[in-house]
């Protein structure tokens, strides 16, 4: 009897699979579609020069941190978008004559219609429109479900001897 019931108690242990268990949320243009909220948007741009012997020098870091977003940011699943509205950014440039000071502005007055192609095997979606006010070219999807959507974007882009390594990282919550 006592082996009966040990027998019984271990099947119902090993049986307990959490069978209720949803399937991962898929990246997809259908999925992806809704309406945004911007909770953060941040930018690090790093100016450098190499010299004639090969030592590259930063010249200058200069650290944008978004807020007071008013944006509506629509994704359709047709590959368009639409971007709406202002944010301030708040910009500390290093070294500068003023020490690292903080300069507000508002980026805004934007209307943004254009479009997107999602990469659903590299986790990549690339932005196009005619204006780079507010999103434009590569980004990589960091984390995507239900209620969020974050993603980052690197870029380098020379001009002359001076080299500039932007990276920006952005969060919605979908409404």
């Amino acid at each position: 009897l006592k082996y009966i019931l040990v027998l019984f108690i271990t099947a119902s242990i090993t049986s307990c699979s959490d069978s209720e268990e949803s399937p991962p949320f898929l990246l997809t243009n259908a999925n992806i579609t809704g309406s945004y909220v911007v909770n953060s948007f941040d930018t690090e741009e790093i100016e450098s020069a190499t010299s004639s012997a090969g030592v590259t020098l930063e010249i200058s870091k200069n650290i944008k941190v978004g807020d007071t977003f008013q944006i509506a940011f629509e994704i359709k699943s047709n590959g368009t978008y639409s971007a709406k509205g202002e944010y301030r950014s708040v910009s500390t440039v290093t070294p500068s004559p003023s020490s690292g000071q903080e300069n507000p502005e508002i980026i805004g007055g934007f209307d943004i219609p254009g479009s997107y192609q999602l990469n659903t095997t590299d986790n990549t979606i690339i932005f196009s429109s005619q204006s780079d006010e507010f999103i434009v070219g590569p980004f990589s999807i960091n984390v995507f479900n239900e209620t969020t959507l974050t993603m980052s974007q690197e870029v380098e882009e020379t001009d002359g001897g001076i080299s500039s390594n932007i990276t920006s990282n952005i969060s919605f919550t979908r409404q």
